[in-house]
């Protein structure tokens, strides 16, 4: 909650602001309860004790940036509290734009919405979301991964283009049977509007599905990797299909719209056998380089810019020629990288809200008193609903899919999202979609888009996946790690650990990113950067080692859930030292401890380049285990262990892997001084008894020279170990 707070207050701010001014402009007229528009306000503010101010707030660039200041706070706090409930982050944005217009602002606050969206202020307003519309086509288009397309072809374009057809026929269908008697606007032919509302049914919003599988890891997993490649066949050919339809629309006769069709090939032939070679070769210069100069940027944006009024000119609308642009971006540079990270934030963050009020200005939701818009309504979501669902999901039944495969890829092909609004706008542009049969669409939009998350939950929870994975004959090892430097400390200490057994051990290295909200063509990155060192050290010592990358917001639950899934023997933890200071292993790594129900090591690395001397410690009974690790490393390593006993109760036999026994009284203040510890490499203690020094001494990881492995016995049988030393 407290990271929200300055939210908060931003949003009290700005609103305070806003509705000051308007007060300001009602108290100057003297009047109540008016409409206020800034030409009747400017005739009145010369009565006002605050004329100044009253005329440069209804200054059209301060009345636009009070509209963007409202809107961007307004949005971020909804897109938050839908983050916090596992919905987008952009799903609360979209219903953000909605309830600032009259379906919810416009009603309880009239006069204030007036105010601060007077019609005059409209097209300024307008203009700014177009240019983040503009925006973001284009890091659309630079996100797409073509190669996707060539990994499984025939599946992705079979299943996408059912989809497609499908969605189509079904929207004609609408239009032919009751939506364009009632909701057609007058002089649109039955033509353009059953064409757009076929077109608008068949839309998925690859952004939304990109993130929501993100989110639940489905990333590597083949219904994942699936429901992305299909989004991408998808986008690409609706989007051809919306060009080709503006097209015919637009012209009006069959002979201009080929023209129009034609010059729309033509340039997209310029661009990908002209510009895409040029820019392929400005991306090879900068395939390393983590900066790009003034001009590079600056050329990047004329090929956005150029490709967007070409379409524009052309009669198709500039949106395609953004994203035409992004798909031609060089692959494999820092070029692409770079722009998307320019670009996003301003799109995102700044620009696109004001699409989404603009959107929820044109969203009469009062409109749906009317029984037949509710009737319209239904039927619209069961097509959307059947068309994309139904068309998704079967195809890929008959393909070979399983139903938990089939099932889930239909739940996230009907997500529409932020595209389909794009669409709608097109068409409410263009005249072909009246106000009601806009809104219609809209709250379709909102239904398949909010039903995505919790259907997706409901398959898991009525399908689920086989109960527990069948304990490798391998031995496991996962190495959990945050810093990449660390992933290789935690393969040095598996490697040692392992011994003669590690050709039959299955080494798995795993990061989970605390970022959440990354993008799936950044998340190529992070993983490349975050196992880059593990790599080259498991190339050097010679040893396989498999990866496991995810973005995550639950660090420690998605550690627990892995390991415990694959019946780890041994999970170990790599932690910063902060984590053993003043949380005394609470936190990330206390979780782990607790519930991971394999043994787990937590290993704090001190530099250490060779482990020579080892101490353990034993407090109590319980904590015999532990010899079983010394045993382990004895057995791999030669090296010495020394055990400091806290109770003066413990006798080894001759096979004990101990050198000698040291009573906790022979050992000195060791805690003050630090002497005691200095000479040896590895100090080996329970996470019970780490806390208690921790507490009782002040014990501070920082001032010790050897590293620190903590170790919490798990419930599964650890069969790297030697298990004769167990509490009696």
């Amino acid at each position: 909650m407290k990271k929200s707070r300055p939210i908060l207050h931003y949003l009290f701010f700005i609103g305070g602001l806003v509705f000051v001014g308007w007060w300001l402009i009602n108290k100057g007229k003297g009047i109540e309860n008016l409409n206020i528009t800034a030409q009747n306000i400017t005739s009145a503010v010369q009565v006002s004790a605050f004329d100044g101010i009253i005329k440069n707030m209804l200054h059209p660039l301060s009345l636009l940036i009070l509209q963007i200041m409202f809107i961007v706070v307004i949005s971020r706090i909804i897109g938050l509290l839908f983050k916090r409930i596992g919905q987008p982050t952009v799903m609360g944005e979209i219903l953000a734009g909605i309830l600032i217009g009259p379906t919810l602002l416009g009603t309880v606050a009239p006069e204030f919405t007036n105010f601060l969206f007077a019609k005059e202020s409209l097209p300024n307003l307008h203009l700014f979301s177009q240019f983040g519309i503009i925006f973001f086509m284009f890091v659309i288009g630079m996100e797409l991964d073509t190669s996707l397309w060539r990994r499984s072809a025939f599946k992705a374009v079979t299943i996408s283009h059912s989809s497609i057809a499908l969605s189509f026929a079904l929207g004609i269908f609408l239009s032919y049977s009751f939506i364009f008697k009632k909701f057609a606007p007058p002089g649109v032919s039955f033509m353009a509007f059953s064409l757009f509302l076929g077109i608008s049914m068949s839309i998925t919003a690859f952004p939304v599905l990109g993130r929501i599988v993100q989110e639940r890891g489905l990333t590597r997993s083949p219904r994942g990797t699936l429901a992305i490649t299909v989004a991408a066949v998808d986008d690409v050919t609706a989007w051809t299909l919306l060009a080709v339809i503006i097209a015919v629309i637009k012209a009006g006769s069959i002979q201009s719209a080929l023209v129009t069709i034609l010059l729309t090939f033509a340039h997209i032939i310029f661009m990908f056998y002209v510009v895409k070679p040029l820019m392929s070769r400005l991306g090879s210069v900068y395939t390393g380089r983590e900066m790009l100069n003034k001009t590079v940027v600056a050329t990047v944006f004329l090929v956005l810019l150029f490709s967007s009024i070409m379409t524009e000119l052309i009669g198709i609308h500039a949106f395609f020629g953004a994203f035409l642009a992004g798909v031609i971006m060089p692959e494999g540079s820092n070029l692409k990288r770079i722009m998307i990270e320019k670009i996003e934030d301003l799109a995102l963050v700044l620009l696109l809200p004001l699409f989404f009020v603009f959107t929820g200005l044109r969203t009469k939701i009062m409109l749906f008193g009317n029984p037949d818009m509710w009737n319209a309504c239904l039927w619209v979501i069961i097509m959307a609903i059947t068309g994309k669902f139904g068309g998704s999901a079967f195809t890929a039944k008959i393909l070979g899919l399983n139903w938990k495969s089939s099932i889930s890829l239909g739940v996230l092909m009907n997500t529409r999202g932020l595209m389909e609004l794009v669409v709608l706008n097109i068409g409410y542009d263009m005249g072909v979609l009246s106000s009601e049969a806009f809104s219609v669409m809209v709250v379709m939009t909102l239904v398949t888009t909010f039903m995505a998350g919790p259907a997706l939950s409901l398959v898991d929870k009525l399908i689920p996946e086989a109960k527990k994975v069948k304990r490798s004959e391998k031995h496991t090892i996962l190495m959990a790690f945050g810093k990449p430097e660390m992933g290789r400390h935690l393969l040095r200490l598996s490697a040692i650990l392992t011994g003669k057994e590690r050709d039959h051990t299955n080494f798995i290295s795993m990061h989970i990113s605390p970022h959440y909200d990354i993008l799936p063509s950044e998340a190529e990155v992070f993983e490349y950067e975050s196992f880059k060192l593990v790599k080259q050290e498991s190339a050097a010592m010679k040893i396989p080692v498999n990866t496991y990358f995810k973005a995550s917001e639950d660090v420690s639950g998605e550690i627990i859930n892995y390991s415990n899934t694959q019946v780890a023997d041994m999970l170990i933890v790599g932690a910063a030292q902060p984590l053993f200071g003043q949380n005394i292993l609470g936190g990330k790594i206390g979780r782990i401890l607790e519930e991971s129900q394999s043994d787990t090591l937590v290993f704090c690395d001190h530099g250490t380049r060779k482990i020579q001397n080892v101490l353990t410690v034993l407090d109590n009974a319980e904590e015999r285990f532990l010899l079983n690790y010394v045993d382990l490393l004895k057995r791999n390593s030669n090296l010495s262990s020394d055990i400091l006993d806290y109770t003066g109760e413990f006798a080894f036999s001759d096979s004990s892997p101990v050198r000698n026994v040291i009573a906790s009284e022979d050992a000195g203040l060791f805690v003050d001084e630090y002497d005691f510890l200095n000479g040896y490499d590895l100090l080996l203690v329970s996470k019970d008894k780490w806390r208690q020094m921790v507490i009782n001494y002040q014990l501070k990881p920082e001032n010790l020279k050897p590293s620190i492995l903590v170790i919490s016995q798990g419930a599964n049988v650890n069969r790297l170990l030697n298990t004769e030393y167990n509490a009696d």
